[in-house]
């Protein structure tokens, strides 16, 4: 799941709002001159926040195949979608006795199951996984490598350098956004939906 961002709207029912630029700067209330000076101080200091932030993305291996695994330092678990189960034909190796409710952005979310103990390959390093299964219409990505394995394999993440080091095991780079583009089992553009 994930966080798309929207641009600046601004309500054409507010009072403040005129045809008239003129007009709306003279008749600006004291809130929207505050928040005006806020966005004049962000525009200038960080101007990236009016970016889009490229994601940490990995290329990985599963069962031999190629699969986009993100890594989410806000993700207390990783997790696997059902079309990456299938596509790397590990379905005998979910264990649907073990269902959890998934919470997260998109709200909460019961899994298929867990995948107790696969290997997943990243630049040469094998780490150990255990996945909560989502429906792929949930996920949107692959493998979400979360905050279980990223603490049990002692992961540094340096931003600067764009690589992340699994403790003694060796680092591995992120890949650029086009190159995880390329390979996202669905496209920006399409719908990620909910079963509710």
């Amino acid at each position: 799941m994930s966080i798309t961002q929207c641009s600046i709207v601004f309500d054409s029912d507010s009072s403040a709002y005129r045809e008239d630029a003129s007009h709306v700067a003279s008749s600006k209330t004291p809130e929207m001159e505050h928040l005006d000076k806020r966005l004049e101080r962000a525009i200038k200091a960080f101007p990236e926040c009016f970016a889009k932030t490229p994601m940490l993305y990995l290329r990985a291996q599963l069962n031999g195949r190629d699969v986009l695994a993100l890594v989410d330092t806000g993700a207390q678990a990783s997790i696997i979608s059902n079309e990456a189960v299938e596509k790397c034909q590990i379905t005998n190796d979910v264990d649907k006795r073990f269902c959890v409710f998934a919470n997260g952005v998109g709200g909460t979310r019961s899994s298929l199951g867990r995948i107790l103990a696969c290997d997943v390959i990243v630049s040469g390093i094998n780490l150990l996984c255990s996945f909560d299964v989502l429906p792929s219409n949930v996920c949107g990505i692959d493998i979400i490598i979360g905050l279980d394995v990223l603490t049990k394999n002692q992961a540094m993440v340096d931003i600067a350098s764009r690589t992340v080091r699994f403790g003694s095991l060796g680092s591995a780079s992120f890949i650029q956004p086009e190159e995880a583009e390329k390979m996202k089992p669905f496209k920006e553009t399409d719908t990620i939906t909910s079963d509710n």
